[in-house]
């Protein structure tokens, strides 16, 4: 079964391997954007941001390549700018990739050609090795240790508090395992199969006065900054999938997301430089006193991922297109075009 397993993971990766090199390769391309096509839905991850530039910046789109990471090196004749889309824990799940990766920056270096995201800086934005990073720069972000071998409960207690979360070091998103850690019953029961690096990480309560959790996620693309969303959930552990969609919070998101300057601009952008990195998307809440708490920083986000093609997020679209008018620029910039940037 395993053996089957791979053997169609193999022809899936080698269909989309053909498949993305088959999609735009103009001769006028200058810019090259790489993905991992053996990470489930490579091809799909911000593939909007693409439709939309191809329908609102079609002169524009001519200049993108695409190609896959690890199948062969990448020629660079001709090419201004690559972008290698991939995750922070890229260096712990696929080493092999990742080396790759890294000659890939090596070469660009060589030749005079840009990057963004550095290969050898994605991994500052894991969960533990951030809120050391942000930290550092004097922002307030959870506590965090590594508790691999397992520690015990009293020494986590001691070092972190009364209550802490569990969680793997390496995973995103609401299907990565997690726990809340009320009392030692609470960790003892821990599956800590499903953790392949597990952290323990200090709880912050942040509910609002009116018993709700906020969470704001915010782009940033060199210094400049756009608000994708405000989700708010009556769980602790909040995501998309347990967004309260009442009239009178759709207002305050959308109110938030209308803004054009984010209170916390100036911040986040100190935070990113402190990650070393170009582009990334940062999770934070606001405490009850008004105060900024980062939670994670995210280098791989999808913009619109496949459940907001309900007709529900269709008010989410004008704060996107605003980010990716955003991203255009830089990376047309990035590239050396600035008359296709303006």
């Amino acid at each position: 079964m395993i053996q089957l397993k791979q053997f169609l993971r193999a022809v899936h990766a080698i269909i989309q391997y053909y498949v993305i090199n088959t999609w735009n390769r103009g001769p006028d391309a200058s810019i090259l954007v790489l993905r991992d096509i053996t990470i489930p839905g490579a091809l799909q991850c911000n593939a909007h941001f693409f439709e939309w530039v191809k329908t609102n910046h079609p002169e524009a789109y001519k200049l993108f390549k695409f190609g896959a990471i690890g199948y062969y090196q990448p020629s660079l004749n001709n090419i201004q700018l690559v972008l290698q889309w991939i995750p922070d824990n890229y260096p712990l799940s696929r080493p092999k990739l990742f080396r790759k990766s890294q000659v890939i920056d090596d070469r660009c270096l060589k030749e005079g050609v840009s990057i963004t995201n550095a290969v050898s800086k994605v991994a500052n934005a894991g969960k533990f090795e951030s809120s050391v990073l942000i930290g550092k720069a004097g922002f307030r972000v959870p506590r965090m240790i590594k508790i691999q071998p397992i520690k015990s409960y009293a020494d986590i207690v001691a070092e972190i508090g009364g209550q802490f979360i569990v969680r793997d070091n390496n995973s995103h998103g609401p299907r990565s395992h997690y726990v809340l850690v009320k009392n030692e019953n609470d960790f003892v029961t821990i599956d800590w199969s499903k953790m392949a690096k597990p952290i323990a990480i200090e709880f912050i309560d942040t509910k609002s006065n009116d018993g709700y959790y906020r969470k704001y996620r915010y782009f940033l693309v060199g210094s400049n900054g756009v608000t994708r969303h405000l989700i708010v959930s009556n769980h602790w552990f909040v995501h998309a999938q347990n967004r309260i969609r009442s009239e009178e919070i759709l207002q305050e998101e959308i109110e938030v997301i209308s803004q054009l300057e984010n209170p916390f601009h100036e911040q986040l952008n100190v935070a990113r430089l402190a990650l070393e990195l170009d582009y990334v998307a940062f999770d934070y809440s606001i405490d009850i006193k008004g105060n900024l708490i980062i939670w994670e920083a995210n280098v791989f986000p999808w913009i619109w991922d496949t459940f907001n093609n309900n007709p529900y997020y269709n008010y989410q679209l004008p704060t996107v297109y605003r980010l990716y008018e955003v991203m255009l620029k830089y990376y047309l910039k990035k590239a050396g075009i600035p008359q296709l940037a303006s």
